[in-house]
């Protein structure tokens, strides 16, 4: 199983966020509102609240379940594997009954993507270098690149340049598949799990959210 659910938090203004902030733990609201901008306020926010909505429908649902793990990685105890990402003002959560790392950026055609060459791997600078679309081709290779780190629970490492994300299919226990997937316009969005099958990608509304608790 792997699903992904997509929102635009820029649905959402400041006095709804106000009013879905009690759907959090105590001390999730207080780690929401230590957030200075009310972007990232609102991110966070829709983020929690995407996990809520996948796992609230299981009766034994509860904040206390939520773990960090040592590596940073949060984790839900008793469901699914998930992952979070976001970029400006969309926000994308995987969840899978397998490990999952999922990376979605705003396709910034100004970024000094040069700064960042040595991350790559020689043929990944080669598939940017020779693209017409050069950010589009930058980016599709970073949130491949991140998925893959995501899934396979280490971070970003000084390893990066050595993995070509271009592939498909990467060796590893599990073996990693890494998909690039139709996101949000102005977007790349990729997923890497140990599975091949495209997975089902959902766009969520204001509404689907704001009723999650009705």
């Amino acid at each position: 199983m792997l699903e992904i659910e997509v929102i635009d938090t820029g649905l959402f203004s400041a006095a709804d966020c106000a009013q879905l902030r009690c759907e959090l733990s105590p001390a999730q609201r207080r780690a929401n509102l230590r957030y200075r901008q009310e972007r990232d306020r609102r991110n966070h926010l829709l983020g929690r609240l995407l996990i809520k909505r996948r796992f609230a429908r299981d009766r034994s649902f509860s904040w206390d379940q939520w773990q960090t793990r040592p590596n940073g990685k949060p984790e839900m105890s008793g469901h699914p594997r998930f992952n979070l990402s976001h970029s400006r003002q969309m926000v994308a959560a995987a969840f899978s009954d397998r490990p999952v790392g999922l990376d979605l950026e705003w396709v910034d055609a100004d970024f000094p993507m040069d700064d960042l060459r040595s991350f790559f791997h020689p043929e990944e600078q080669a598939f940017i270098a020779s693209a017409a679309d050069s950010a589009r081709a930058f980016y599709q290779c970073w949130t491949r690149k991140e998925a893959y780190f995501k899934a396979v629970g280490t971070g970003l490492s000084a390893r990066m340049h050595q993995i070509n994300c271009l592939q498909d299919a990467l060796p590893g226990s599990p073996d990693w598949q890494l998909q690039s997937l139709a996101g949000p316009a102005e977007y790349a969005l990729a997923v890497c799990s140990p599975y091949s099958a495209a997975p089902i990608v959902r766009f969520l509304d204001r509404e689907s959210i704001q009723t999650q608790g009705d």
